[in-house]
């Protein structure tokens, strides 16, 4: 019957497989399963053509070129800024012999790296920023601080090496599961290393609040995990010490004030502390006066140093403990952090500020210096990021005059005893500015071979069409001449095998070959710095 629907059985019985053909759609499925079928050939061999057409020379340059910026950046530069602040150009000691006294104590000058505020990034450091930038950023930042350190270490060699606080940037938000996590990331950054004493002991209020704002409970964890801060340490015969003056400032806190109260009376009839030339280290600088006491030359900002407070800051001690501090310690010099910024001011013991209070005598005797040192972080807010180097040489009790300290204002600040530096890290956004421009540059080129070969031809003979032009105008050397040696020929779009049709498929295969050679040199200059 025209146009009917035909049975056909196969098979036994018990199968019951019945087939429905219907004559008019017959000739219509075959071609439908050759379409499916060629499209999944025709897939197949774009697929083909596009890894047969990756440009594997060109990603091999590309390679070439990352490898040596990111080894001069990520090492040359770092090891050359270093370098500069090597002790032997600026410590300048008198041997034993030549100053004709009985050494008493090392001969060899005891050497200290200061490191302030680096404040590992966190949630609680950028709390708008998308979690991949926000993990970019700490990437970034980790190896800047991890990456400088461990070259001071290797280049400089340091005996001591002392954190004024701050270690954290959001440590006194987290609870218990968070703090350690970020503890051991920040035991990754900045690792134990042999032969160096590491002094984290000082906490700042980015680690623990500040004054009255102290929690109790993060303040132990934080004593737990990195030390007794209310404390002093006799190193290269000079005695550094070590005070919680943001828990000193807790008066209404006796759970937090008292410890470092008792500390710091103890110190009044403590003889064998006053022993030797006295460091004071302290996370928060002491009060100065603004208008009469100023920073010097080396302060990034043109701004007066900030004298306020704020919900868990203040940026300076109150005045009466900061006479007290001096009135007791009776300290040489005295470091300081929590500004990020550099600054080197006087203060009197005995006198009332004013200009004449800061000429005469010696440090130690009428006044005492007090710098505060730069952020070693690139997230700090200042442009030159650096680490205070500090030198001991003491081998007498320290009984004799002190000599006059350098003014405000040097690089390096020298007294009898020590002599300190300020030594500059490298500009943190200088290496990213180039990295950004190399990839705009490998992508372009990557792009106008592959998508747009025209014009790359175009730019292959403009760049080119001199070189063929005199190379036609030489004369050409015969032939039958055997030992005669043949003009170069110059190269050609086809020598440098550039396609003569645009391949959308070959530039992002070739774009992904790229970030991943680019990504694993970055992982490995970051996992051995």
């Amino acid at each position: 019957m025209d146009g009917s629907v035909s049975f056909k059985r196969r098979g036994n019985d018990d199968s019951k497989i019945w087939n429905a053909v219907r004559p008019e759609d017959a000739p219509a499925s075959i071609p439908r399963r050759e379409a499916r079928v060629g499209s999944a050939v025709g897939g197949a061999n774009k697929l083909a053509q596009a890894v047969s057409g990756i440009r594997w020379r060109h990603l091999g340059v590309l390679l070439v070129i990352w490898l040596v910026t990111i080894h001069y950046l990520e090492r040359t530069v770092v090891n050359r800024a270093i370098s500069k602040c090597s002790w032997k150009k600026w410590e300048r000691w008198e041997s034993s012999k030549s100053r004709g006294d009985h050494a008493t104590g090392p001969i060899d000058p005891y050497r200290v790296a200061i490191v302030g505020d680096p404040q590992i990034v966190d949630e609680y450091s950028y709390k708008t920023r998308p979690k991949p930038l926000l993990r970019l950023t700490q990437t970034l930042s980790d190896n800047y601080l991890h990456r400088n350190y461990m070259a001071v270490h290797r280049k400089l060699s340091p005996h001591s090496v002392m954190f004024l606080g701050d270690l954290f940037d959001g440590g006194r938000e987290w609870d218990d599961d968070v703090w350690l996590r970020e503890y051991l990331r920040f035991a990754s950054v900045f690792p134990p290393l042999e032969h160096t004493k590491s002094i984290f002991s000082i906490p700042g209020n980015h680690d623990i609040g500040f004054g009255n704002d102290v929690n109790a409970t993060r303040l132990k964890r934080f004593r737990t995990m990195f030390g007794e801060a209310n404390e002093y340490q006799i190193l290269g015969n000079h005695t550094f010490v070590l005070i919680d003056s943001i828990s000193l400032s807790a008066t209404d806190l006796p759970e937090v004030n008292t410890e470092p109260t008792i500390f710091l009376e103890s110190l009044v009839n403590d003889k064998k502390m006053k022993e030797y030339p006295r460091i004071l280290l302290s996370h928060v600088p002491l009060y100065r006066f603004t208008d009469r006491q100023h920073c010097g030359p080396l302060r990034e900002s043109k701004k007066r140093f900030p004298v306020m407070k704020g919900k868990q800051y203040q940026t300076v001690l109150e005045y009466e403990l900061s006479q007290r501090l001096l009135e007791i310690v009776r300290p040489k010099l005295i470091f300081s952090g929590d500004d990020h910024d550099y600054c080197h001011v006087r203060h009197p013991f005995d006198q009332a500020y004013g200009e004449g209070s800061i000429s005469g005598g010696g440090a130690g005797n009428s006044y005492a210096d007090e710098i505060t040192i730069k952020t070693f972080a690139m997230t700090g807010g200042i442009k030159y990021p650096a680490i205070q180097l500090l030198s001991l040489w003491n081998p007498r009790d320290g009984s004799e005059p002190d000599t006059d300290i350098q003014e405000t204002g040097e690089v390096v600040v020298t007294d009898s005893t020590f002599r300190t530096r300020l030594c500059y890290m490298p500009d943190p956004y200088h290496a990213l500015r180039i990295y950004a421009a190399l990839m705009v540059f490998s992508i372009s080129s990557l792009f106008l071979v592959c998508v747009t070969p025209r014009l790359c031809r175009k730019i292959h003979v403009l760049l080119f069409k001199d070189a063929a032009r005199r190379s036609s105008i030489l004369p050409t050397i015969a032939e039958s001449d055997a030992w005669a040696v043949k003009p170069t020929r110059p190269a050609t779009w086809k020598d440098c095998k550039i396609p003569e049709r645009p391949n959308a498929g070959v530039f992002f295969l070739c774009l992904l070959l790229l970030f991943t050679e680019v990504w694993i040199v970055f992982w490995v200059y970051f996992s051995r710095a």
